[in-house]
């Protein structure tokens, strides 16, 4: 079970990616704008941040530059239906360029969704059991105590 953090101005699409999301067993944290998603991760850490790119308060490149900022290791999925404004402006390229882990244009299906969750997910986990090897593993790392009752 992972925390994850869902950040969509949509309410029908956010109480839509909160069902699906834990209808698998995830706790989900649904934020409606940026402005309380930047809150949010200022006091709480997740496993997995999702965001919408073009949000009316700020864009989702705020949440993806604040999350890698605040904790590089959270993988970071991001999405988008494109922007109306500027037709040729691609946020997903954006995202990409600034560090989103996964990008998933909208309309996207249920299975498309859990699918690119769970891989995050995964590599995550992967990722950090990787780093704990390699830093007992270090020649310099200090050998852990152990305690025996």
């Amino acid at each position: 079970m992972a925390d994850i953090l869902v950040v969509d101005d949509n309410p029908d699409l956010g109480d839509l990616l909160k069902t699906f999301i834990s209808a698998i067993g995830h706790n989900v944290t649904l934020c409606g704008s940026s402005l309380s998603a930047l809150e949010t991760l200022a006091h709480h850490s997740f496993d997995l941040v999702i965001t919408d790119m073009m949000m009316p308060d700020r864009d989702g490149l705020e949440i993806l530059r604040e999350t890698k900022r605040l904790s590089p290791d959270t993988p970071v999925l991001a999405m988008s239906g494109g922007s109306r404004l500027f037709p040729t402006f691609d946020p997903l390229s954006c995202a990409r360029q600034l560090g989103a882990n996964e990008v998933l244009p909208k309309p996207f299906r249920r299975s498309q969704l859990l699918a690119a969750i769970e891989r995050l997910l995964k590599e995550s986990r992967k990722d950090a059991q990787l780093k704990g090897r390699s830093s007992t593993a270090s020649p310099d790392a200090t050998p852990a105590r152990r305690t025996w009752q």
